[in-house]
C-alpha cells in the first residue's frame, strides 16, 4: 500500500514537472511603444506569453501621429533606417511587421539649409543636400571646381562605405558575442582607413580644409551649427543613396500600429490606459508590476521599455542603483534635446518645395527659458495625400531646446503662464516663417505648439528628452545602460536609453537583443524555423 501511494505521488510530481516544462513562460512589458511591441512580436515569436502595460490609450510612444480636423500631425519619423533591403535593419522591421504593406518615399534632396553670410556662385545662400551620392557630387563640384579634391575624398569615402553592411555585427547582442562574431569584424578593418582619414575628423574640421567660402560654411551647418563627427554624415549619405531611409507613408502612427498588429496576432496582449506604478519585488527577484488601479500581475520576467530615469527611480524606488547610475541622473551624458514643435495646417498646396528646409530666421526669437534661437526646421509633407486634405497643406517646424524641464516645470506650476507663452512663440514663428512661405499668414487654418511639457506627458520621457542620450562629438562613449540591472533578477530593459543617439533602429535593435538574451537563459531557440 505504502509502495503505491509513492507510485501515485511520484507521478503526480512527474506531471507537475511537465506542465511546467510546457507551460509557456510570461512576460510582463512596460510600455507600447516601438520597443515594447518588438519585443512583444520576437517573444510571441520564440513562444512566450506576452503582455504589455501602457499608460496611452494608442501604440508607438514617441513614434506617433494625432488628427486634428482633417489634418495628420506626424510627431517622430523624418526618415526610418531599414527602409530598403541594402540595410541590416531591413530583416529587423521585417521580423516584427509586414514591411510590404509600407510604402516608402525618398526624398530627392534630403534638406534645404540657408547659411548665414555667404552666397554660391548663383547668389543664393542655399546648400541643397542631395540624396543621391553622384547628384550630390556633381552639385558640389559645380558650386567649387577648385575643392574636387576634397569633394573626391568625401564621395569616395562614402562608396567605400557602402561595400561594408552598417552598421557591423547586428546579429547578436554584444553580451552573446563569441569568437566568430569578434573575427568577424576583421571584415571592416579595411574601413579603419576611411575612418581614420575622413570619419574621425569632425564636420568642423573638414570645413576647414575648402577654399570655397559656400561650402566651408556649409559643412559647419551640415549638423545645424553643430559639431559632429564626419562618420556620422558618411553613414547618412550611404543611407539615403540606396534608399534605405525613407519615410513610411501614412506617417509614424500608421507604422507603428503595423508593429502593434502582429505582435497582437502572434497572441501578445496589451492593456492601455493602465499605467505601471512600481514593480514588485522580493528582495533582489522581480515578480511582477503594481498598476496605478490598485490591481497586481505576476509573471516570470518584467522588461521596462519606458523611459531609463522612469524605470530607475519610480518604478524601482532607486533600490537598484550603483555610483555609475548616480552619475548618470547627475548629467554625466546629456540628454538628446526635446523640441518645441508647431503644426500648421494650410489652405494651400506648396507641392514644388523641398519638404525639408533649415532656415535663419529673420529676428532671432528669445525663448521663455531664456534660450535665444536664429534657426528653425520646417517640413512641408507635400509627398503624402494622407496629411492634408486635396489643395492643402500640413506645415511642422522644430526648434530644439536642452531646457525640457523649464517648460515641465511651467505647465505644472504656471498653467497660465504656459499656455501664455505658448500664444507667443506661435505667434512669433508664424511671423517669421511669413517670409518664407508665400501666403501663409491668411491661409492658415489649423495651429498646434507642442513642447516638451507635451512629449513628457504622453510619453513619460526624462526632460521630454527625444532620443535618450546625446551622442559626445567626439563619438559614443559606449553603452551607458545596459539590458540588465545587476543583481536583479527576472528584470530586463529595452529601447533607445540602452545605446547613445537612439531612435527607431535603437529600439528594435534592443528588443531583438533582450529577446534573444531571454532565450538564451532559458535555453529557447531564438526565432526557430
Amino acid at each position: 500500500m505504502q509502495s503505491k501511494s509513492k507510485r501515485r505521488y511520484i507521478l503526480s510530481l512527474s506531471l507537475r514537472i511537465t506542465r511546467e516544462l510546457l507551460r509557456k513562460k510570461s512576460v510582463i512589458i512596460i510600455g507600447a511603444g516601438v520597443s515594447g511591441l518588438s519585443l512583444a512580436s520576437y517573444l510571441q515569436q520564440c513562444g512566450y506569453e506576452t503582455r504589455v502595460f501602457e499608460k496611452h490609450l494608442r501604440p508607438g510612444g514617441l513614434c506617433t501621429s494625432w488628427q486634428r480636423k482633417d489634418y495628420t500631425i506626424d510627431g517622430c519619423i523624418h526618415w526610418l533606417w531599414g527602409s530598403g533591403k541594402r540595410s541590416p535593419f531591413y530583416k529587423m522591421w521585417s521580423e516584427v511587421l509586414d514591411i510590404n504593406q509600407v510604402e516608402f518615399h525618398n526624398h530627392k534632396i534630403r534638406a534645404d539649409i540657408e547659411l548665414p553670410g555667404v552666397v554660391n556662385k548663383y547668389g543664393s545662400n542655399v546648400f541643397h543636400f542631395y540624396t543621391n551620392i553622384n547628384s550630390f557630387r556633381e552639385y558640389l563640384l559645380d558650386l567649387a571646381p577648385e575643392d574636387k579634391k576634397q569633394i573626391d575624398l568625401l564621395i569616395k569615402s562614402a562608396k567605400r562605405l557602402q561595400k561594408f553592411s552598417l552598421p557591423p555585427m547586428l546579429e547578436k547582442p554584444r553580451e552573446l558575442f563569441g569568437l566568430s562574431e569578434y573575427f568577424g569584424f576583421m571584415l571592416y578593418t579595411p574601413m579603419l582607413f576611411d575612418y581614420v582619414r575622413m570619419g574621425k575628423q569632425t564636420n568642423y574640421q573638414f570645413a576647414e580644409k575648402f577654399h570655397n567660402p559656400f561650402l566651408k560654411t556649409a559643412w559647419k551647418y551640415i549638423f545645424e551649427g553643430k559639431e559632429n563627427i564626419m562618420m556620422a554624415l558618411l553613414m547618412q549619405m550611404c543611407i539615403y543613396d540606396s534608399h534605405c531611409g525613407g519615410f513610411p507613408k501614412g506617417g509614424s502612427l500608421a507604422f507603428s500600429r503595423k508593429i502593434e498588429d502582429k505582435s497582437t496576432r502572434l497572441g501578445a496582449q496589451i492593456n492601455y490606459g493602465e499605467q505601471v506604478l512600481e514593480m514588485i519585488v522580493d528582495g533582489e527577484t522581480v515578480l511582477g508590476v503594481e498598476l496605478e488601479n490598485g490591481q497586481t500581475h505576476f509573471a516570470d520576467y518584467v522588461v521596462s521599455a519606458a523611459d531609463w530615469r522612469f524605470t530607475i527611480s519610480k518604478l524601482l524606488k532607486d533600490k537598484f542603483t550603483d555610483k555609475f547610475t548616480e552619475q548618470l541622473k547627475s548629467g554625466l551624458y546629456d540628454l538628446f534635446p526635446s523640441a518645441l514643435y508647431l503644426a500648421l495646417g494650410v489652405k494651400k498646396e506648396y507641392k514644388n518645395r523641398v519638404p525639408i528646409t533649415r532656415h535663419i530666421l529673420p529676428d532671432p526669437i528669445i525663448l521663455p527659458d531664456g534660450d535665444t534661437v536664429s534657426r528653425a526646421e520646417s517640413h512641408v509633407y507635400n509627398y503624402d495625400d494622407s496629411f492634408a486634405p486635396p489643395g492643402k497643406s500640413m506645415i511642422t517646424v522644430t526648434i530644439y531646446t536642452q531646457k525640457g524641464q523649464y517648460w515641465i516645470d511651467l505647465k505644472n506650476n504656471n498653467p497660465e503662464t504656459y499656455h501664455q507663452a505658448k500664444k507667443e512663440l506661435k505667434d512669433k514663428l508664424i511671423d517669421a516663417l511669413s517670409s518664407k512661405f508665400e501666403d501663409l499668414q491668411e491661409n492658415i487654418e489649423l495651429t498646434e505648439l507642442s513642447t516638451p511639457a507635451t512629449y513628457h506627458r504622453y510619453t513619460g520621457n526624462w526632460q521630454g528628452s527625444l532620443q535618450g542620450w546625446l551622442p559626445k562629438s567626439s563619438g559614443s562613449k559606449g553603452f551607458p545602460v545596459k539590458y540588465r540591472i545587476k543583481g536583479l533578477q527576472n528584470f530586463y530593459m529595452c529601447g533607445h536609453w540602452t545605446f547613445p543617439g537612439g531612435g527607431l533602429p535603437v529600439a528594435v535593435k534592443s528588443a531583438r537583443d533582450v529577446a534573444q538574451l531571454m532565450c538564451k537563459e532559458d535555453k529557447v531557440s531564438f526565432l526557430e524555423k
